[in-house]
Order: C-alpha cells, then structure tokens, then sequence
C-alpha cells in the first residue's frame, strides 16, 4: 500500500487515502487479494461474481505479472468493452502501463486543483511539480512517466480537446504508441486525458472500439461519478 497514491513507496508508509473509494459505497474500501494465476485466460473467460466496485489484486503464478479486476454494478466483474463476453482486465503488458500513466496525470491534475482551485491549464513546470516525487514549496520538478514503448521517460504533451463527453464519443485519433495528451477546459473547471496504444491510435474507451478512453474529473466515463461536460 506504500505504492499507491499519498504512500511513502518504503514499503510500510501510507494514509487512508491510498485505500481506493468504492463509488457504489462513497467509501474507502481495501483491495482485496485474488488467487488468479493467470491473466489471460482470466480476460477471456465470462465475468465471474465481484461485489459492486470492489478492486481485487491476484499475483500471477509466474511471479512476473499480475491480473486486477473491478466490480460492475450487475455484481460481476467489468466487461471487456472491446468483447461484450470476456472480464476487462489489467495485467503487466503494455498498454496497461500507459492507462497507469495517465491515471498518474489525472492524479497530479488533481492535486494542483487542491492548492489552486483550479485544473492545470497547460504542462508546465508548475504542473509537473506534482508528479511523483516532486514538492511544489521546493519548486522541485517530479518525475516523468515511463513510456513502455520508446523506452523514455516522457512528460504528457499538451493537445487541445473539447469536453470529455464529445471525445469520449470519438473514434480513436492517431496518437504515438505510449504518448499521454493532457488538455484543460477553457476555465479550468475540467481537463481530457487520453494516451495512445501499441498501434499508434487512441486507447479505446468503455463504449466500445469506436469510442476512446478520455479521463475527466468524473473518471473514466463509464457512469461513475458527476456528468463531464
């Protein structure tokens, strides 16, 4: 739990607020351990019973990666919004990688909203200052976030988008593998996040593989939370 957000990464430090909030609860519930060995015949079997947004954790039996699920409201597991009949599921590849890297941009957003009121206009010094590991009183600059595709460590790139809701409705763009695009409304009330995949275009969103995966303060767009216009 040091590892999750507002942790200490030692391996024993952290706050309540790493604990992850249940939507259908409003509480912060703790992640539960699986026993899934294998990831991908976890993701291509039927979504199996899970408690209303619960997150659940299973290490592989290789030891070398890892199989997290979320409950759906239906008291399943997520479905894969590319395959209506298969669990939606997060493991160590890739494209994995790049949604966490963007759940850490929406996360830093977050946090520069708490000490001005107001979403990051653009990707500045004074935004990356709330990336891991850097202090805004020091004006130290935290870390970039690794690309698994070019191997870099990249900050997100600026790119104007309109609301969440109009891009999410999108079909995925042309977006270099890895690369997080970060825009913010015209008054800061709102940001867009979005990365692209192993093939060079948009990750795609909940609503299907003509939709694309735009984080907003609302989340992901799968109906959690305020509306994200």
């Amino acid at each position: 739990m040091s590892y999750m957000i507002f942790g200490e990464c030692d391996d024993k430090t952290f706050t309540s607020w790493s604990i992850p909030i249940n939507p259908y609860l409003g509480k912060h519930k703790p992640i539960l351990t699986g026993n899934i060995s294998d990831p991908e015949k976890c993701r291509k079997s039927p979504p199996g019973k899970m408690e209303p947004g619960s997150v659940e954790y299973s290490i592989a039996a290789s030891g070398k990666d890892f199989t997290v699920r979320v409950g759906a409201g239906n008291r399943k597991a997520m479905l894969d919004p590319k395959n209506k009949k298969q669990t939606y599921v997060l493991s160590n590849d890739s494209d994995s990688q790049v949604k966490a890297n963007m759940r850490t941009v929406q996360w830093a957003a977050e946090l520069y909203k708490e000490d001005h009121f107001k979403f990051p206009k653009v990707v500045d010094d004074e935004f990356k200052y709330y990336f891991p590991w850097g202090d805004p009183k020091k004006k130290k600059l935290g870390n970039a976030l690794p690309n698994p595709y070019s191997g870099k460590l990249e900050y997100p790139v600026f790119n104007a988008m309109s609301c969440a809701y109009k891009e999410r409705r999108k079909a995925p763009i042309t977006i270099p593998p890895g690369r997080v695009e970060y825009s913010s409304t015209d008054d800061q009330s709102n940001y867009c996040i979005r990365a692209g995949d192993r093939a060079g275009k948009a990750i795609a969103g909940v609503h299907g593989s003509k939709s694309t995966l735009v984080l907003a303060k609302d989340g992901d767009g799968s109906g959690h939370g305020n509306d994200a216009r």
